[in-house]
């Protein structure tokens, strides 16, 4: 009985010292062995043989400002119908695709993503209802992996989501902007996407005289030349972008990493330092205050709900943080899923501001 009780307790020993060890770096597994392990797609995809989406079928679209009921509508106020607007949005939404199953998300599994359907569209693009017309293509986004991973099948995977995000751009263009002012928006895997959108189909082109503004929140944007980060509050056919952080966090090797458009594709080549360019606190430039929240759940806003500042390339919140606000971070401290809903009332004072600089032209 002796010798069970002390190897019983050596291997409890070694469970806890294990355990712990475990908990302590358990960021550092789920970003590498476990992701590699659970969520890696097994099979490659020849991803020339993907046909053409067809965004005349108004079922490829998440959101369009005459379907009636879709996730994006309503707000905390009768102000917000999706219906109206003196401009459009474009909106490109997040990562929602989690599986091994394949390295893009099938169509027939667009309306599954519960995730998107929930949250993402709930939350961010309702942002822009008071102001503009909301369209949103449904896309075959690259899965959660494709960006954790060096493999060719990753940035192919990227690219190929792209070309149905373009291919969506310019049906809305060709069939229902009719020449109205635009914005573009987009969230993580939408943002980098939105990118490229606005580097090869909007920057000198005739489009870039309707380009009012563009939010590529929760991605890296790099500091370089071909970058149109806004400078100034009226500014128009420039992007704003944030990636939100608690005072302590610790941010996987992957946010230096991640996949980056460039000139010759998609890429992890791309050096140098990386913008943060948040929308003014509400009422700026006025009042230099907090952001008011927007809590999806109760469909409430919680005014000077979080307040903070740049530095370096992340906005980082002063603490205390409301628990509410921070309860599902990517990693410790790292504030992924609530950039659109920190900044809400912003973003929507923000877009007002520049559609009316843009109307004054």
């Amino acid at each position: 009985m002796s010798k069970f009780l002390k190897v019983t307790g050596a291997l409890l020993l070694v469970l806890i010292i294990v355990g712990t060890l475990g908990w302590l770096n358990r960021w550092h597994l789920a970003y590498g062995p476990i992701a590699a392990l659970m969520i890696a797609p097994g099979s490659d995809v020849t991803f020339e043989e993907l046909a053409p989406m067809d965004y005349g079928d108004e079922a490829m679209w998440a959101a369009l400002p005459w379907l009636e009921r879709e996730p994006s509508d309503g707000g905390p106020t009768d102000a917000y119908d999706a219906s109206t607007g003196a401009a459009d949005v474009f909106y490109i939404h997040p990562t929602s695709y989690m599986s091994s199953a394949a390295w893009n998300i099938p169509p027939a599994e667009f309306r599954d993503t519960r995730l998107l359907e929930a949250v993402m569209l709930p939350d961010q693009p309702r942002a822009l209802n008071a102001c503009c017309r909301v369209f949103a293509p449904y896309y075959r986004q690259a899965t959660f992996y494709a960006f954790l991973t060096v493999r060719p099948d990753g940035y192919e995977a990227i690219d190929a989501a792209y070309e149905d995000v373009r291919s969506a751009f310019l049906h809305f263009i060709d069939n229902w902007s009719d020449g109205r002012p635009f914005i573009i928006a987009g969230h993580s895997q939408g943002s980098l996407h939105a990118q490229r959108l606005i580097a090869e189909e909007i920057m000198g082109t005739p489009l870039e005289s309707q380009l009012v503004v563009a939010y590529v929140p929760g991605y890296v944007v790099p500091t370089t030349p071909s970058t149109f980060v806004c400078s100034e509050p009226n500014q128009n056919a420039c992007i704003l972008t944030w990636n939100n952080v608690r005072q302590s966090h610790w941010l996987p090797d992957v946010i230096h990493k991640l996949p980056l458009w460039d000139d010759g594709g998609t890429t992890r080549d791309v050096e140098g330092e990386f913008f943060c360019a948040p929308p003014a606190p509400d009422g700026a430039p006025e009042v230099d205050e907090g952001y008011t929240v927007y809590h999806v759940p109760d469909n409430n806003l919680w005014p000077n709900g979080i307040s903070g500042r740049c530095e370096g390339a992340f906005f980082v919140l002063d603490e205390p943080v409301d628990p509410d606000f921070a309860a599902f971070p990517m990693s410790r401290g790292w504030l992924h899923v609530y950039e659109f809903s920190h900044m809400w009332i912003a973003i929507g004072e923000d877009a007002a501001r520049r559609i009316e600089a843009h109307q004054s032209h």
